[in-house]
């Protein structure tokens, strides 16, 4: 996808957020080229246990989590349960800014805005 299309399919989330005259889109997509290569990409999310813990803290995700979902001899990561626990809830809602208010804010917040935001830096 090119930056024009990519600007036109996201023309009012980009306008919410300022990025809506020639030189700031040209800014933002040459950002979102050098970072991504506007490439479509995943953050890989597949911790282990430690990593889980390691990484985000007790304070992002609780050791029970962890270890129902983090990468182990007795299962793969469920990298979209960890993407909801990360970048999900009240956490997203609260550090992730206007990006995170095109979520209805249910199950799956974190997962879609991995996918919707992945390369781009939000704070």
């Amino acid at each position: 996808m090119t930056a024009l299309e990519l600007s036109n399919k996201y023309k009012t989330l980009l306008n919410k957020n300022g990025i809506n005259t020639p030189l700031r889109l040209a800014h933002f997509f040459a950002q979102a080229d050098h970072e991504s290569g506007l490439k479509p990409k995943v953050e890989n999310l597949n911790y282990s246990v430690d990593g889980l813990l390691k990484n985000f803290g007790s304070h992002r995700i609780t050791h029970t989590q962890a270890y129902d979902y983090g990468r182990s001899a007795n299962h793969a990561a469920n990298q979209q349960a960890i993407a909801n626990i990360i970048y999900g809830g009240s956490w997203g809602k609260n550090n992730l800014g206007t990006f995170s208010q095109v979520m209805d804010g249910g199950s799956g917040d974190g997962e879609y805005f991995r996918l919707l935001a992945d390369q781009i830096t939000c704070s």
